[in-house]
């Protein structure tokens, strides 16, 4: 099992390059970006807890890759939290009551049962004078936290790197999909995107493999299932014509093709119009394709690929990728804490159906977090 990862991207306008940022190469800017902390963090008090919170922050990332998975969710969830800290410290959203963080502001449950069935959800509020971790770290990334309780497992659909290990069917959670830029607008101006990494159990008519024909009640499905999905919810769909009367067309219902990865795709249309201060003078380097795939997409920094994730946990918006890390390492280092033997057991190969999917959690975190810590400083919000 596995998902196809293109590279790059080229496009009408400029070809967009996605690269792929190790852990490795996150944590040299990362250093090198404590002698100039960004933003907020630039001197004072801020500064110094910039400063002191990043080191521990590497620290504990590199003894969690040099530690068994006994162990490793309870370094990987402080390291990451201690770079709370200090995104917090950078943070131009967070004033000066709220960035200096206290408590961890989420809590898990049903610790006692599989691991799949542990729930995580907000603790505490922002009321003046409290500043729990995970609600102003979430904050500091404009990215909605966990006002109602989700399940671990439905969070590790969000996740990527998790792809090749989970089953993808229309009877499980929703899962992170891809977007690629596309260069085919017939000559209309209009920007387009195709997604893929849909289950591949929508209802098809006719055929089967690469033959099958998908009719209304698929056109239904696949409109349904996208309403999960903030930035693809009522947007046109994209339609190819052949022959003599080539071009394009834009529909409410979906044209469905099978993806490079064994599941569907299909074409949207992104807005073909900007307002200035978006494009032109201020941003003379983007082309306006790239603008509305920024808009409609994440960049996932360790793949080199954009995602589109739905919204959980009763929000309108999906969670930002280091807040859904977050959430899952909190979890799993709850357990690890506080039930060492349930997750000994979660973690036996012989034992356990889940345990091949933590430890690709496990070994992924130490390659993911670094790149996401390094894209958030990196930003000038």
């Amino acid at each position: 099992m596995g998902i196809s990862i293109p590279q790059w991207y080229p496009y009408d306008g400029q070809p967009e390059m996605l690269p792929r940022v190790s852990a490795r190469e996150s944590w040299i800017e990362l250093r090198a970006m404590r002698a100039h902390p960004p933003r907020r963090a630039v001197s004072g008090i801020r500064s110094e807890v910039f400063r002191a919170a990043m080191e521990q922050s590497e620290q504990l990332f590199r003894a969690a890759e040099n530690t068994g998975y006994e162990s490793r969710p309870l370094l990987l969830f402080y390291g990451l939290s201690q770079a709370g800290r200090a995104i917090a410290a950078a943070s131009h959203r967070l004033n000066e009551t709220e960035w200096a963080l206290s408590g961890h502001g989420i809590r898990a449950a049903e610790l006692s049962g599989p691991v799949a069935g542990i729930t995580v959800s907000n603790q505490g509020s922002l009321a003046a004078g409290r500043n729990p971790s995970f609600l102003r770290v979430a904050q500091a990334l404009a990215s909605p936290s966990i006002p109602e309780k989700v399940g671990i497992r439905e969070l590790w659909y969000l996740i990527p790197e998790l792809r090749g290990r989970l089953p993808i069917s229309r009877s499980e959670p929703h899962p992170a999909l891809f977007m690629e830029g596309s260069r085919d607008d017939h000559g209309t101006g209009m920007a387009t995107a195709h997604v893929w990494g849909f289950p591949a159990d929508f209802t098809h008519t006719v055929g089967f493999a690469a033959s099958r024909e998908y009719g209304s009640d698929a056109e239904r499905e696949i409109v349904e299932y996208v309403a999960r999905y903030p930035s693809l919810a009522s947007r046109r769909f994209v339609h190819r014509h052949y022959g003599r009367d080539a071009g394009i067309s834009w529909e409410k219902r979906p044209q469905i093709r099978l993806a490079h990865d064994g599941g569907l795709e299909v074409a949207i249309a992104l807005e073909g119009r900007l307002p200035v201060e978006e494009y032109g003078f201020n941003h003379p380097s983007e082309f306006p394709s790239n603008v509305q795939l920024r808009k409609a997409s994440f960049v996932y920094p360790s793949l080199g690929i954009r995602t589109v994730l739905p919204a959980v946990g009763g929000n309108t918006e999906p969670l930002h990728p280091l807040i859904t890390w977050w959430a899952v390492l909190y979890g799993l280092s709850m357990l690890a804490r506080y039930e060492p033997s349930s997750w000994t057991e979660a973690i036996s190969v012989n034992r356990s159906a889940h345990a091949v999917v933590l430890e690709v959690l496990l070994d992924e975190a130490a390659n993911s977090c670094p790149p996401l810590i390094l894209q958030c400083l990196e930003s000038k919000s």
